[in-house]
């Protein structure tokens, strides 16, 4: 009996797992409808919105092409030297007779790539692309050996995304009412 138990709970766990990982993935259409937004607003001054945006949240753009409609900026965010330092302590001086592994972040890396397409003379679609790449240390009390690691990947978060197009929105009303 405790066997069928075993192999309920098993299995349970496992379609939990499965189900879980499938709720993460995100078809090529969701992906398209958190990135990109149309905008009725000339190509012009949606690249340009763009351009202004990225910069006031201290991108260093890249990369523009006005013909192709291409930006690409980047910007590097590490942790606060002083809680770097708190990290690698708590780290290195564990509980009495504790082996302990832990991983700090310490950098993160963004780049983000947006492409802005004309539609008609007074609207544009902009899709955006974030990518982050994580640079952690882990450290093991035991020893004094830390492994450094980076990790990339590609950023779906919808409320970070409608931030930026809200941000190049509301720079779009602005200029236009300048014009």
């Amino acid at each position: 009996m405790r066997s069928l138990k075993q192999s309920t709970f098993a299995f349970l766990c496992l379609t939990i797992a499965v189900l879980g990982c499938a709720a993460n993935k995100l078809s090529p259409m969701q992906k398209r409808q958190i990135t990109t937004r149309f905008m009725e607003a000339p190509y012009e001054d949606v690249f340009r919105a763009t351009l202004t945006v990225l910069q006031d949240k201290d991108f260093n753009i890249k990369n523009t092409d006005m013909e192709t409609g291409l930006i690409v900026a980047d910007v590097v965010r590490e942790l606060h030297p002083v809680l770097k330092t708190a990290a690698t302590l708590t780290a290195a001086f564990p509980k009495l007779g504790d082996e302990t592994e832990t991983t700090i972040e310490e950098r993160w890396d963004y780049t983000v790539s947006c492409l802005i397409a004309a539609v008609t003379d007074s609207a544009s679609e902009l899709r955006i692309t974030i990518h982050k790449v994580t640079h952690s240390k882990t450290i093991n009390s035991s020893s004094d050996r830390a492994e450094m690691e980076r990790r990339g990947e590609v950023i779906y978060d919808k409320k970070v995304y409608q931030d930026l197009f809200d941000k190049i929105s509301v720079e779009v009303k602005r200029r236009q009412a300048v014009q």
